[in-house]
């Protein structure tokens, strides 16, 4: 339980919560607020309130929040979970100056409690804080393990298992457009960026179409991040995502999202208006959608690029 007050989502007029209150009432010499954070896992929780508890895969900590530092130091230390102490009320416990003057900057922190929806994890569970004042001292896990219903369901059950049956290689941190680009991050988010990729493709070789999708998103958002905020972006990375981007809306044509295909592919084709694969996806969407006009047009397209190279339908299945 932490104090309300030291994060943003406490000092909106009204917000207040159990760990504050006892602050409040009985001082700080007669209390002691503990907190828990992770940097990836599984939790049982539900999507909303009323509705049936699911386990879900935590996504990896947001790139510089707390629990990325946690998860970088962890890393550094070769000691992946362990304990933090900012204040005492004993004597005979020892605080690290340095450690409380580190962490005190209010970055981002994330919340999870008996709700979770990965989709919109930002908006839905981080909020700046403090975390030194915060809480008095946090226990880090680097990967949790969700909580076990006494009473299983079968879609806890089910996802419990596909979450165990994944080997998934990727430990990078999530990232916003909101992060500022450096240099150095730069450089680093291309390499990450590509890797990335690489699980989406060993992903959909897996037929494991909702995570390959996932990566593949994750890869376009550093790639993305990196073109619009860095004075660095150069061809090579504009032509990284146009790939990202199309491994996407094959991911999203085998989950039969047509319109994300469409959105994608419809940008690919901007940019380049004979991409085979591009034109093949997309044609086959309007045949789904009973648009033959719009379908063969883009087939035609397809079929005249292919004639003049054959070579480049290497690896298309369709």
């Amino acid at each position: 339980m932490g104090d309300a007050r030291a994060n943003d989502r406490g000092k909106f007029k009204g917000k207040w919560n159990v760990g504050q209150l006892v602050r409040e009432q009985f001082g700080l010499d007669k209390t002691f607020n503990i907190g828990f954070s992770t940097y990836t896992g599984t939790v049982t929780a539900a999507k909303s309130w009323n509705k049936a508890a699911q386990c879900y895969k935590v996504r990896n900590g947001m790139i510089q929040s707390y629990e990325h530092v946690f998860h970088e130091a962890g890393e550094k230390w070769g000691q992946k979970d362990y304990c933090m102490v900012f204040r005492s009320n004993s004597p005979n416990v020892k605080v690290s100056a340095d450690l409380v003057n580190v962490l005190k900057e209010p970055r981002y922190e994330r919340y999870i409690g008996v709700i979770y929806r990965p989709d919109t994890e930002k908006a839905s569970h981080y909020s700046r804080s403090s975390i030194t004042e915060e809480y008095d001292a946090v226990i880090y896990f680097d990967q949790t393990s969700a909580l076990e219903p006494l009473e299983k369901t079968e879609p806890w059950e089910k996802m419990y298992k596909e979450i165990r049956s994944v080997v998934d290689p990727d430990t990078a941190p999530e990232i916003e457009p909101s992060i500022p680009v450096s240099e150095e991050l730069f450089q680093w988010g291309i390499n990450v960026a590509t890797f990335i990729n690489d699980v989406g493709i060993s992903m959909m070789n897996a037929n494991n179409y909702q995570l390959a999708f996932s990566k593949f998103d994750k890869a376009y958002r550093y790639i993305d991040v990196n073109l619009h905020k860095s004075k660095f972006a150069d061809p090579t990375l504009k032509e990284l995502k146009l790939k990202v981007m199309l491994n996407k809306a094959e991911a999203a044509f085998q989950l039969k999202m047509w319109e994300e295909v469409i959105e994608n592919c419809q940008f690919i084709l901007r940019s380049d208006p004979n991409n085979i694969q591009a034109n093949l996806l997309i044609g086959e969407v309007y045949k789904e959608q009973r648009k033959f006009q719009k379908a063969n047009k883009h087939f035609d397209v397809a079929a005249q690029q292919t004639a003049r190279r054959p070579q480049s339908l290497h690896g298309i299945s369709r």
